[in-house]
């Protein structure tokens, strides 16, 4: 599976996984998987949900990072060079079963002065970014339930062609949901937003990454650690800096030898 494959399949993955929770199932009301979470401030029981969401996604942008920089999207066929932006772009719609699908990838090659290059072959850094919108409506057993999600990152990996890449970035998530039922009305949001901390995340070709990505609920924080090894941890903390056990854990890479 490609890198672009695995990252789309990952945050889809995750939005649809929010929004099964949100359509319920035989003739109970529907889950609201956020709480009466709305605006930014989370309470402990959103903040741990979402750090189930967030631990896969930083996973899958880590193991990314050495399919990117060698020549992700000029390589694998489904990328379009555009001569006006000077960099390749991908652009995926989907829409059935109440989802909609629109998510756009792109990938810029810099060679060692900065200067954009169609070619991945001999760039020094590599840009990487992606939108998605997915919006999710589902009309069962009296209740109305509508979704919207988005989703962005913008990386930079540089080291390309050595010993040692790393990736540095931030993005995010805005999530907001509607549902509609007998004697039932709740509208709910939430805003998560991440980044790299710490000089961002390293990978030997062929390795596992090192570093941290931090995603933001506020006024919790999740760090997701990874250490080199085929296991990532994530820490959830609170706004005095204590961990919160039912947010916290580990998460399989696929790396190394």
């Amino acid at each position: 599976m490609t890198s672009k494959r695995w990252l789309r399949t990952m945050f889809l993955a995750a939005a649809a996984t929010a929004a099964f929770a949100l359509s319920g199932c035989g003739d109970d009301k529907p889950t609201n998987p956020g709480g009466n979470n709305t605006g930014d401030d989370f309470d402990e029981t959103t903040a741990a949900a979402q750090a189930s969401v967030a631990a896969p996604q930083a996973a899958a942008l880590a193991q990314s990072i050495t399919s990117i920089a060698d020549g992700m999207g000029a390589k694998d066929g489904t990328y379009d060079w555009n001569a006006e932006t000077m960099r390749w772009e991908y652009h995926y719609v989907y829409s059935g079963a109440g989802y909609d699908y629109d998510w756009t990838y792109t990938a810029q090659y810099l060679d060692g002065e900065g200067t954009p290059q169609q070619s991945a072959a001999g760039a020094t850094t590599v840009v990487h970014t992606m939108h998605g919108d997915m919006d999710f409506s589902s009309n069962q057993s009296g209740y109305n339930v509508t979704y919207d999600y988005i989703y962005d990152y913008d990386v930079t990996i540089s080291g390309v062609g050595t010993s040692l890449y790393t990736m540095t970035g931030s993005g995010g998530y805005d999530v907001d949901y509607h549902i509609v039922g007998p004697s039932y009305d709740q509208t709910s949001s939430y805003v998560v937003d991440w980044e790299t901390v710490d000089g961002g995340i390293t990978v030997a070709p062929g390795g596992c990454p090192s570093g941290t990505i931090r995603y933001t609920f506020d006024p919790y924080h999740l760090d997701v650690v990874f250490d080199g090894s085929s296991t990532a941890t994530h820490t959830l903390y609170n706004s005095s800096g204590g961990t919160v056990a039912s947010g916290s854990g580990t998460y399989p890479l696929s790396c190394g030898s």
